[in-house]
């Protein structure tokens, strides 16, 4: 009888600490945005989506254009990935599948080649006359 007073107190603290680290690993659902030190989704208040635009042609964004990590082909095989969405417009409402983006880039080898019907350069009007 003396044993069975020992073993219950050592089987209810064992069954205790089990459901106190379950309760724990509940209490600690975050949202998985990759950070360091995630905010608890209980804690979050609300949430907001920024939309930016880039200026490529300013020099503090020459890097994106280095050779082989162009900002333009880490973009388009991202969408080829499935990682971002491809979007139709400015208003993001309608998104393209991979095949339609992929269909819109491509140009077709038999179209036809526009020529200024003055013989001129492309804008540059008529041509100069030869002195």
């Amino acid at each position: 009888m003396t044993r069975y007073f020992k073993v219950l107190p050592l089987t209810a603290v064992a069954m205790l600490g089990a459901l106190a680290g379950k309760a724990q690993e509940q209490a600690a659902a975050v949202a998985s945005t990759g950070a360091v030190r995630p905010i608890p989704v209980s804690d979050q208040m609300f949430k907001k989506t920024i939309t930016r635009a880039i200026d490529l042609r300013e020099k503090q964004n020459r890097p994106m254009f280095s050779d082989g990590k162009e900002i333009s082909k880490v973009i388009i095989d991202a969408v080829k990935r499935g990682e971002l969405t491809a979007y139709r417009g400015d208003s993001l409402t309608s998104t393209f599948t991979a095949k339609e983006m992929s269909a819109n880039m491509s140009y077709p080898l038999d179209a036809p080649v526009s020529a200024d019907p003055d013989g001129g350069d492309w804008g540059g009007g008529a041509p100069a006359p030869a002195k």
